[in-house]
């Protein structure tokens, strides 16, 4: 924060945690749903239902996070945590002095891979205006509507990506380096849940086995312990 100043700093690495979990989350999700169908017939085969809801509520955060990131620095009044206060805040008074003397050639790749960021998420915010924020009417009965602007998992790793790249150009200037954000794991993350998923389905067809063929073990024939 020091090499930026309190403004962009403070501003910046809250748009850097940000950021950090837009891929954690997209990271679940893809690893979910975006891999194929054998992992769908897994999640289908264990709860089915479950798995949609999770689906659905990891698509609808995926676009009202993208839609934040990108809104305006100040709507009714009240200031807004988004990438297009960056440009502005590269101008700030309180940026340290050594880093104003060198500004001038960022501020304009600062501008233009915001601009780019907006048009990459242009999508993302005509679904949260009108149909996660809020509900429109046209839109729900299907009265005359116009359609909305079409979003698919590549659309998404586009804006990500556009979001990603607005940060790491200001990461690279001011510490001369960048974040390989699409690195994020954790050893407990989606991943891991379809191991055990997995594991459960096939103890529980050899348990089926088992008792269709007459020979249960003890453990067979025990009730499930409530969770």
């Amino acid at each position: 924060m020091n090499l930026m100043g309190p403004e962009l700093g403070s501003v910046f690495h809250a748009l850097f945690d940000q950021c950090v979990w837009l891929h954690i989350k997209w990271l679940q999700y893809r690893t979910l749903f975006g891999e194929g169908p054998k992992r769908i017939k897994l999640l289908n085969a264990t709860a089915g239902l479950f798995f949609w809801v999770v689906q659905d509520v990891f698509w609808g955060d995926t676009l009202l996070r993208l839609s934040r990131m990108t809104d305006k620095p100040v709507v009714s009044g009240r200031k807004n945590l988004t990438i297009r206060a960056l440009p502005s805040l590269l101008k700030h008074p309180s940026l340290p002095p050594d880093a104003k003397s060198r500004i001038e050639d960022l501020l304009p790749d600062a501008q233009s891979l915001v601009d780019i960021a907006l048009t990459k998420t242009e999508f993302a915010r005509d679904w949260r205006n009108r149909k996660l924020a809020h509900t429109d009417l046209a839109l729900a009965i299907e009265q005359g509507a116009t359609p909305l602007t079409m979003a698919s998992r590549e659309k998404i790793v586009q804006a990500i990506d556009a979001i990603a790249a607005v940060l790491n150009r200001i990461e690279r200037h001011f510490k001369d380096s960048t974040i390989h954000y699409g690195l994020m794991s954790h050893p407990s993350d989606a991943g891991a849940l379809l191991y055990v998923l997995g594991d459960g389905l096939k103890a529980g067809k050899q348990r089926q086995a088992r008792l269709e063929e007459g020979r249960p073990t003890g453990d067979d024939l025990r009730p499930p312990e409530p969770i």
